[in-house]
């Protein structure tokens, strides 16, 4: 037997960026309870508006499954005598657990064999288990900033004002606080004030649409979707996407409706980036372009609710926007009146941190980063190129147009350098200097983009961690992560020779004679710097995963070093290629044989290196094969190894597989001979090196 569940867990509006979050621990959280207090179900749906998250489950079991307890007794030996009838101890346990001796089982586990009495427990009916778990659900969600509210002892994003719980016909009895579930939702805030009674789960949905509510957040998209074509089919124009807009905007509305808009034609002069920042950033609306890309002075709101009075509505919305557009062209004015390189002055009134200075010394340290940085990858930059872009990356901060809008730094940085008569690389690196935006976005296109916004990066993060600013958990206020993940993406991208832990030193360097730097931090730079090459690691790791590496391959090339991120990503990607040889996982298994014999040399206090080999103390012919093998190995690897070609080299190294199969079988290495056994044990260290200069092959899993 089975029955539907609904929950509707309704609230003041929502932010939207808190709902798909939201929507997505409620469906894992509903498996994982369901399924530990052992109700089945079959689906589950969740759905959500501004004002009400929503979970929908198919087909529920009336009952919890039954369950099976074993209780442990006394040992076998205990329970049974010699031959096997059962004893006092056996009788008194069953007796206890109100089951017949002959129903005790036996079972083998870690101390020996015990009986066990198996005590079935019949599965209560799921109206009085589901009380607890919805309430689990609901007390669970997390969200980024939460609140407590009077009448209420539970934590949520925002006061919840109704709960309604159904279970096929039935009402769930439950309270939160002292808000009681019911049959009872409501409908859209301004269009149907009333309380909706739900009588069956099956015309919820057509209900609350009744009552001006789109449950649905697909359908309610192709609503929008198909909302915003029809209004703008006469601007003869077409929708500029914005998937992130659309998302947001879907979870801001219960009952969309498109209105279509107009603004002066003058407007049209600012720089593209500015009208779609007041549109989309500030008012949420849609910009309109022709065919080839070009903006329209058209735009689409959608409002929350039918649509009458779409006269008043629309010009209301292009008041707004005008307004906003007015301001946007002021400051654009006002910041053209003057050449952006006259900003960096004002950078010394702008504190960064109060430990790393202001702006401007921390845009002095970008200079020099940036310098360091092109010297060290061999950038064929042109210096007074890249100082300029360093000079100015962050003279647009202190605009007015970046001070009202701050999503434009960068933008607007590009388009002040191009009216102050600054080169177009400048202009160009000034904003690239700003990318990555996001861990998958687009990336600096000229090297001295690149450079300088490494340098910015690596400034940022070193100073920070200097200063105490360290990510922990999902803390990461200041972006750290996603600056980590830009420096990797365009170190790898460009396949700049830049070992990160010199990068991490010159950085540390600058930051240490900034007369800011507080004395007691210069005794943690040592531990700061091994704290930010750890912080670097996974996000190298999540770039490989990505690429289709296995997680052993990863552990193996970045164990042995990952400072140089090219050298590791390649070496990475050479592991996963040799993969499919045959002989791969013998020779890593040999690897291993030999790595274990020398640490339990090392345990011994048994010292060995490589050096130590003497070539002609070889007695068994299968050691001299061996080593006549690896001679001319370490000879034929030397050249690839030179040019990074590390696939080749891996070829190589595999060809070992049998004299070291042959090593293994025959020879003893650890005999009573020290001679002998230290000469052996050199002899694998000699192939355990050659092989540490791509990978430590022991962390490679084999079935």
């Amino acid at each position: 037997m089975v029955d539907d569940l609904l929950l509707e867990i309704g609230t003041e509006e929502l932010p939207a960026t808190y709902i798909e979050p939201a929507l997505k621990q409620i469906e894992t959280l509903s498996k994982k309870l369901f399924s530990e207090e052992r109700v089945p179900f079959k689906e589950i749906k969740t759905y959500a508006t501004p004002r009400r998250l929503i979970l929908f489950m198919r087909e529920v079991a009336k009952k919890q499954d039954d369950h099976i307890r074993e209780v442990l007794g006394p040992s076998n030996k205990v329970a049974f005598d010699s031959q096997g009838n059962p004893t006092k101890a056996a009788i008194g346990f069953a007796k206890s657990q109100g089951i017949e001796v002959g129903d005790l089982v036996t079972r083998k586990i870690e101390k020996g064999e015990y009986v066990f009495a198996l005590k079935k427990e019949p599965g209560r009916t799921t109206l009085k288990v589901l009380p607890k778990i919805l309430k689990q659900i609901i007390t669970s969600i997390s969200f980024p900033k939460s609140m407590r509210w009077p009448q209420s002892n539970i934590r949520f994003a925002r006061p919840i004002r109704w709960l309604l719980v159904l279970y096929g016909t039935k009402t769930v009895n439950f309270s939160l606080g002292k808000l009681k579930a019911a049959r009872l939702t409501r409908g859209h805030s301004l269009l149907s004030t009333k309380t909706i009674m739900v009588k069956n789960i099956a015309k919820y949905e057509e209900l609350l649409k009744n009552n001006y509510v789109i449950i649905d957040q697909e359908k309610r998209r192709k609503t929008i979707e198909k909302a915003i074509t029809n209004a703008i089919r006469k601007t003869k124009g077409k929708l500029l996407e914005d998937k992130e807009l659309l998302d947001e905007v879907n979870y801001l509305l219960e009952y969309p409706t498109a209105v279509l808009g107009h603004f002066k034609e003058k407007y049209l002069k600012l720089p593209r980036e500015v009208l779609i920042i007041c549109l989309r950033h500030h008012l949420k609306y849609f910009s309109i372009v022709d065919n080839g890309g070009k903006l329209l002075p058209y735009f689409v709101a959608l409002k929350d609710g039918i649509s009458e009075y779409m006269d008043n509505v629309r010009e209301g919305y292009q008041r707004v926007l005008t307004a906003r557009l007015e301001d946007a062209e002021f400051f654009f004015k006002q910041d053209s009146k003057r050449k952006l390189d006259e900003n960096v002055e004002k950078l010394k009134g702008v504190v960064f941190q109060e430990e790393l200075g202001t702006l401007y010394d921390k845009t002095q340290r970008v200079i020099k980063l940036s310098e360091i940085i092109a010297g060290l990858a061999n950038a064929n930059c042109k210096k007074s190129t890249l100082r300029r872009i360093a000079l100015l990356s962050k003279a647009d901060s202190v605009t007015e147009m970046v001070g009202e809008f701050p999503e434009l730094q960068g933008i607007m940085g590009r388009e002040y350098a191009r009216i102050s008569g600054e080169e177009k690389i400048v202009a160009d690196g000034i904003y690239e200097h700003h990318l990555p935006l996001s861990s998958s976005g687009e990336l600096p296109h000229s090297l001295e983009g690149a450079v300088v916004s490494i340098a910015d990066k690596v400034d940022t993060i070193t100073g920070d961690f200097c200063v105490g600013f360290i990510p922990s958990g999902s803390q990461d206020p200041y972006g750290l992560r996603r600056q980590a993940q830009g420096i990797t993406r365009i170190i790898l991208h460009k396949k700049l020779a830049l070992p990160l832990d010199i990068l991490i030193d010159e950085a540390l360097g600058l930051l240490k004679k900034s007369a800011h730097f507080s004395r007691r931090r210069l005794a943690e730079i040592s531990e700061i710097k091994n704290q930010i090459l750890r912080f670097f690691r996974p996000r190298l790791e999540s770039i490989l995963t990505e690429a289709g590496i296995n997680y052993d391959e990863i552990d193996a090339a970045l164990a042995v070093d990952f400072s140089d991120l090219v050298d590791a990503e390649l070496r990475a990607h050479s592991i996963h290629e040799l993969r499919k040889s045959p002989d791969f996982e013998p020779i890593i298994i040999a690897f291993k044989r030999a790595k274990n014999i020398l640490k339990q040399a090392e345990e011994r206090k048994i010292k060995v290196q490589s050096s130590q080999f003497n070539e002609k103390a070889l007695k068994e012919i299968e050691e001299k094969k061996l080593c006549e093998g690896l001679n001319r190995i370490e000879k034929e690897t030397e050249k690839f190894l030179k040019e990074k070609e590390y696939q080749g080299a891996l070829e190589k190294l595999v060809s070992l597989r049998k004299p070291v199969d042959d090593f293994f079988d025959k020879v003893m290495v650890m005999v009573e001979d020290k001679k002998l056994r230290n000469n052996r044990l050199a002899l694998l260290n000699r192939i355990v090196d050659l092989f540490y200069k791509i990978a430590d092959f022991s962390k490679i899993v084999v079935e």
